[in-house]
């Protein structure tokens, strides 16, 4: 005769599970994926009125950033100057990296830009907090960055709204005194809830930037970023 037995799992032993096995996750990426910025233990997460960022005071950069920028959001006449008041973020301790920013060569890379934010003066205010940027070279943020940032208002638009999440991965260098973190690649990653599709974008930063397949590791690790920060679950 068979015995009872017990197939549940006590709440509390089950969480400690999942703690565990998330653990176990990022020490598996984290040796996977070497010299990620996400990989540092004093990640702070910064919320403002239109994106929060996850920034690694260590690296003077975020890990992830994340907005939902919606087409009513863009849609406005007049619009906001732009201000170009590039300063610390007051949630964030020792966050005015100017100075090391200052003849690098690198541009001050907007994670969330400037035009998403340009019918709000309170965003566009907010997006220029050194938690919401990170060294591009002049050739990515002015050229192919750029043009996927257009995409990604046009797809607002069309699609009523979109969910934007950016990083990076690989470190090529810093610059400053402060040694600011300089990503090799830069991605954004772009839901789109109405249909329920995802794209994903990756750059080399460099003189000569270029769109570039993301290695499956890579992948991996920002999938796993997204989800335990955001709760999003990527399908690509």
């Amino acid at each position: 005769m068979a015995s009872n037995i017990r197939t549940s799992v006590p709440l509390k032993r089950l969480f400690k599970m999942n703690k565990l096995v998330n653990y176990l996750l990022a020490c598996f990426l984290t040796a996977l994926c070497p010299g990620n910025v996400s990989h540092a233990g004093d990640t702070v997460k910064v919320s403002h009125e239109y994106y929060t960022s996850f920034f690694v005071q260590s690296a003077h950069i975020p890990c992830l950033v994340t907005y939902t920028l919606r087409g009513a959001d863009i849609s406005c006449n007049p619009r906001v100057a732009r201000t170009n008041n590039f300063r610390a973020d007051p949630g964030v301790e020792g966050a005015n990296l100017k100075k090391d920013y200052a003849s690098s060569g690198y541009d001050k890379g907007h994670n969330m830009s400037a035009e998403d934010n340009d019918c709000s003066s309170v965003g566009m205010s907010e997006c220029f907090y050194f938690t919401n940027m990170f060294p591009q070279t002049p050739n990515l943020n002015r050229g192919i960055w750029k043009k996927l940032e257009e995409r990604e208002r046009k797809l607002a638009i069309e699609d009523d709204s979109v969910v934007v999440f950016i990083g990076s991965y690989e470190k090529s260098g810093v610059i400053g005194e402060d040694g600011v973190w300089v990503p090799q690649y830069c991605w954004k990653a772009i839901y789109i809830p109405s249909s329920g599709q995802w794209e994903v974008h990756s750059f080399t930063n460099t003189d000569r930037s270029e769109e570039v397949g993301i290695p499956a590791g890579q992948q991996a690790w920002i999938r796993y970023c997204i989800h335990h920060f955001t709760g999003y679950k990527p399908d690509f």
